[in-house]
């Protein structure tokens, strides 16, 4: 379906699609899996807050927004109010767009942005931060680079 599909379009959908790839009617090799993708599909688009986590995380909304409420409620019970980033932070050369700093330097201004989106204490983006620095240095002036650190813009990601 299409992303802004309505309820009524969903439950349509789901139900041509669950007919078609039911294993009673179809003794495909695969149709077991496809029926069972299609209706953990209908689960999460037809509850609201799931579609919208969906649409904000992608396929993986449902651990990243459970990692997401623990450092919530793990921020909420930390008495010192520790910071957020559990490593030392990737140095990088390239501008740091923070939720103060967006509206001046990103908003409004029609330019191209490419951004890189990053935890300090995540592997994947500690071994990416190379390759970034190279990109960095290659692309401008056809396109402004950014870094935003998740764990101090939360805000600014869901923008």
């Amino acid at each position: 379906v299409r992303r802004t599909a309505s309820q009524a379009e969903i439950k349509s959908a789901y139900r041509e699609l669950a007919r078609h790839n039911h294993p009673d009617k179809n003794k495909g090799a695969d149709a077991q899996a496809r029926f069972q993708r299609v209706a953990a599909a209908y689960e999460t688009l037809s509850d609201p807050e799931k579609r919208r986590q969906y649409d904000l995380y992608g396929d993986d909304y449902a651990s990243i927004g459970r990692q997401a409420e623990q450092k919530r409620r793990n921020h909420f019970n930390d008495p010192f109010r520790r910071g957020g980033s559990r490593g030392p932070p990737i140095f990088s050369e390239t501008l740091s767009l923070t939720s103060e700093n967006y509206a001046d330097l990103a908003e409004g201004l029609g330019e191209t942005w490419l951004l890189q989106f990053y935890h300090d204490w995540s592997e994947p983006c500690k071994e990416f931060a190379p390759k970034w620095e190279a990109l960095a240095r290659k692309l401008p002036p056809m396109v402004r680079l950014a870094r935003v650190n998740i764990d101090q813009n939360f805000g600014l990601v869901q923008r």
